[in-house]
């Protein structure tokens, strides 16, 4: 079996797989002390839903110490003479990565399940729906696709998801510690905000705004920001993340 399926086993096909996405639905449900709605599913994802910084931590739990892991037990070594080193660090980068968008999803969608068995997924006229219309994909809403509007949402996380889970397997190949590794997206997502902060960048540059989706008021304006950030930073960090891996194992 290649690197890249059994990553994906061990990833996937496993409870902490599981265990994560009831954990990301529990953390959304109660984000508000209890279950309620606000008038409708819609308003209560965008307004009731104040901890994304643990959502962060909940669905790096299935893969993000897999290269520790393996260092830990040593069981690199078989996978590394076989696949070479590129490919192996690659593979524990993107399946950490893609494992834990998967998980955000797959909770999130398990989330929205419940509130709609207490409340209307959408209402017509809803008191805040002009000012989500200016959210990414804000227009769905204005053709009654709340479903699709709700995907917006989670893209718009998942894009900033994927640079904080970046950071944070790059930062693990140097902590080598499971439980520093495990919390690290919160600490870089944090520390994110506190740079664009400090070096005074426009104001929809700050993580927080970048999940909410409004920023430029224009679905394809945002869409290429997305883009252009995730590849940027998947790029220097994954040639970064080989480096790091090719330097410990000159040492193993």
């Amino acid at each position: 079996m290649g690197i890249v399926a059994t990553d994906m086993r061990r990833a996937f096909v496993s409870t902490r797989f599981i265990i994560s996405i009831l954990l990301v639905a529990c953390v959304r449900l109660f984000s508000g002390g209890n279950i309620q709605i606000m008038e409708d599913v819609v308003q209560t994802y965008v307004y009731g839903n104040d901890l994304d910084e643990l959502v962060f931590i909940l669905c790096g739990i299935p893969f993000i110490n897999g290269f520790i892991e393996d260092w830990n037990g040593r069981s690199f070594l078989p996978f590394v003479s076989r696949c070479g080193i590129c490919k192996y660090a690659m593979s524990k980068f993107f399946v950490a990565i893609f494992s834990a968008v998967v998980c955000s999803f797959l909770g999130n969608a398990l989330y929205v399940a419940v509130m709609m068995y207490n409340g209307p997924l959408m209402i017509q006229g809803g008191s805040n729906h002009d000012v989500l219309s200016f959210y990414f994909m804000g227009g769905t809403l204005v053709k009654d696709q709340p479903l699709l509007f709700l995907l917006g949402r989670w893209l718009s996380f998942a894009f900033v998801q994927t640079i904080v889970m970046a950071a944070a397997v790059f930062f693990s190949s140097y902590s080598l510690k499971p439980l520093m590794a495990l919390i690290s997206p919160m600490v870089i997502y944090f520390l994110m905000s506190f740079l664009v902060w400090m070096a005074g960048a426009p104001y929809y540059l700050l993580p927080a705004n970048q999940i909410k989706g409004n920023m430029r008021n224009n679905d394809l304006l945002d869409l290429g920001l997305y883009v252009c950030e995730c590849g940027i930073v998947l790029t220097v960090l994954a040639r970064a993340y080989i480096n790091r891996l090719k330097e410990l194992m000159r040492r193993a």
